[in-house]
């Protein structure tokens, strides 16, 4: 019986610690879509997005959150190929309410024009607890500029 009572503390122990750990998944560039269908884009043939329209475009890109408990922000890296000369690749991050509300936006995370591969940082500070609550991405492009990956971790919130 005693084995039975430590086997039970030890899964309890376990189930709370997972429910208290940081969450990463890393997406595809490819996961992103236009805002406006539209337009076009293409995958380059590794998963990455690569926009083929002439000009400008804003993509969404998801961002699937698990942390249902609760979290004090999310923080992300996006690998870009930028190959505009004369603007960077842009990128802000989300948290909205079940009904599209605006929670919080994470500051600008941005390339420097014409570099070609390069990864920036950024966090995203939130409030959000429901259970229907999002996250999501929006990353500006210029023509032939890609979203090569992101990669999001949810940092649970500490009492």
């Amino acid at each position: 019986m005693r084995i039975r009572a430590n086997l039970l503390a030890v899964a309890i122990v376990a189930v709370a610690s997972s429910a208290l750990a940081t969450d990463t998944k890393v997406y595809p560039g490819m996961a992103c879509q236009a805002y406006n269908p539209s337009f076009t884009y293409v995958d380059d043939g590794t998963g990455a997005l690569k926009n083929t329209y002439a000009g400008f475009v804003h993509f969404t890109c998801p961002v699937v959150r698990d942390q249902n408990l609760g979290t004090s922000s999310y923080s992300v890296s996006v690998t870009v190929d930028d190959q505009s000369t004369t603007t960077n690749v842009a990128c802000l991050g989300y948290a909205r309410s079940s009904n599209g509300t605006t929670v919080s936006v994470g500051s600008n995370g941005t390339s420097n024009p014409g570099v070609g591969v390069s990864t920036f940082s950024f966090t995203v500070p939130t409030t959000v607890s429901g259970g229907n609550d999002y996250y999501h991405l929006y990353c500006d492009l210029h023509t032939n500029d890609k979203v090569r990956s992101y990669k999001v971790t949810e940092n649970p919130q500490t009492e």
